[in-house]
C-alpha cells in the first residue's frame, strides 16, 4: 500500500506543474492588459487529500486536518502581502465575497458570510478585532460513506504501452500491482467488514466505508480552544429514516454498529498560526482524548454539536433529533 501511496503522490506533484502554468498564463495576461492591481485573484482547492496519514490511504473523506483544512491565498486591491485570517472560513465564504467585491449584497439564502472586510484589514487593528469578534468560532462539518472502497479506487498506474504501436495504453491499480505472486485481487475477494483478522491479507485496506465512516463533527477555534470533536456511526444508523421520514441516515449509535467518538485539540494559535504548509505536532495530532474528559465536558460536547446542527439546518432532513427545532430559512 505504501508503495502505490508514493506512486499517487508522485503523479499529483507531475499534476501540479500544470496548474503553475496555468496560473502563470493568467497573471501575465492580466499584466498585459494592465488590470493585474486591479483584480482579485484566489487560488483555493478542493478539500484536503491524505497520503498515507492516519494509516489510511489516498483520499479525503475523515474529519481530521489533513482533510478538512484547505490553503486559500488571495491577492488584489487593498489586501497587505503578508495579510494572516486565523478566523474559520469556508467554502460558504466563497460566494458571499465575491459577491461583495462587485459590490452587491450578498443573498440572505447564503450561509457564508464576505472575507472582504477581514481580507483588506490589518491584523490586530481595532478594525480587525471588531470584525474577528462577530465572526464564527464554530463550523459543523459532515459526511457520509458513499459506499466501501479500498485503496486502489483511482486508475493511475500505467501498465505499459498500448499492444499496438498508436492505440492508449493499459491503466492499472495499486496495490494489488506489487503482490508478488502477481494477481490482481479485487473487491470481491475483500472482507465484507472491517477489523476481519486473516482475511484479505493486507491488501484491501478502506479508504472509504459505510460501516464505520459516517460522521458529525465541530470544529471550534476560539480566544481559549483550538480542537475538533467527532461522533461517528455504522451501517445501520445509515440505514435507519431520519425523524419525519424527510431521508435516511442517523447520527446516532444503534446496537451492532461500530460507533466512535474523538476529541482532538490542536492547541494554542501563536502569531503565526496557521502558517501553511508547516505543521506542528498538535495539528497532526493523533491523541483521542475523549475517554479522559469528565462526563460533564463530554455531555457538553455533544449537546453543543447537536445544537450547531439543529440550529443550522435548512433541509427538511434531520440526523440528529432535532425535536422540532425550526428550520433556518
Amino acid at each position: 500500500m505504501a508503495y502505490w501511496i508514493d506512486q499517487h503522490f508522485k503523479d499529483r506533484w507531475r499534476a501540479i506543474v500544470g496548474v503553475d502554468d496555468m496560473v502563470a498564463l493568467v497573471v501575465q495576461e492580466l499584466e498585459s492588459l494592465n488590470v493585474l492591481d486591479n483584480t482579485y485573484i484566489f487560488v483555493t482547492s478542493d478539500h484536503g487529500y491524505k497520503l498515507g496519514e492516519w494509516k489510511l490511504g489516498c483520499s479525503k473523506e475523515h474529519p481530521y486536518e489533513t482533510d478538512v483544512h484547505i490553503p486559500m491565498m488571495a491577492r488584489g486591491p487593498g489586501i497587505k502581502p503578508g495579510t494572516r485570517l486565523t478566523s474559520i472560513a469556508a467554502n460558504i465564504d466563497i460566494a458571499p465575497t465575491f459577491l461583495d467585491i462587485i459590490g452587491l449584497s450578498p443573498n440572505p439564502q447564503h450561509d457564508g458570510k464576505s472575507m472582504l472586510p477581514m481580507l483588506t484589514s490589518k491584523q490586530g487593528t481595532p478594525e480587525r478585532l471588531v470584525l474577528e469578534d462577530g465572526w464564527r468560532t464554530t463550523q459543523i462539518i459532515e459526511y457520509l460513506a458513499v459506499g466501501t472502497y479500498y485503496n486502489d479506487h483511482a486508475a493511475i498506474w500505467v501498465s505499459g504501452p498500448g499492444a499496438v504501436p498508436g492505440t492508449p495504453p493499459s491503466y492499472g491499480k495499486g496495490p494489488a500491482i506489487i503482490d508478488p505472486a502477481g494477481k490482481f485481487h479485487n473487491e470481491s475477494e475483500c472482507p465484507s467488514t472491517e477489523g476481519q483478522a486473516g482475511v484479505g491479507g493486507g491488501v484491501c485496506s478502506f479508504v472509504d466505508s459505510l460501516a464505520s465512516n459516517n460522521w458529525i463533527s465541530i470544529r471550534v477555534r476560539n480566544s481559549t480552544h483550538n480542537f475538533v470533536y467527532v461522533e461517528s456511526y455504522g451501517a445501520q444508523a445509515m440505514k435507519a429514516p431520519t425523524d419525519g421520514a424527510a431521508g435516511k441516515g442517523i447520527f446516532k449509535c444503534i446496537a451492532g454498529d461500530f460507533c466512535q467518538k474523538e476529541l482532538y485539540d490542536y492547541g494554542p494559535i501563536t502569531s503565526d498560526y496557521p502558517n501553511f504548509p508547516v505543521m506542528t505536532d498538535e495539528r497532526w495530532c493523533l491523541h483521542n482524548t475523549y475517554t479522559a474528559a469528565t462526563p460533564e465536558v463530554q455531555g457538553a460536547l455533544h449537546a453543543e454539536l447537536k445544537h450547531e446542527y439543529c440550529s443550522q439546518r435548512r433541509l427538511p432532513v434531520d440526523r440528529m433529533e432535532c425535536g422540532g427545532m425550526p428550520i433556518t430559512l
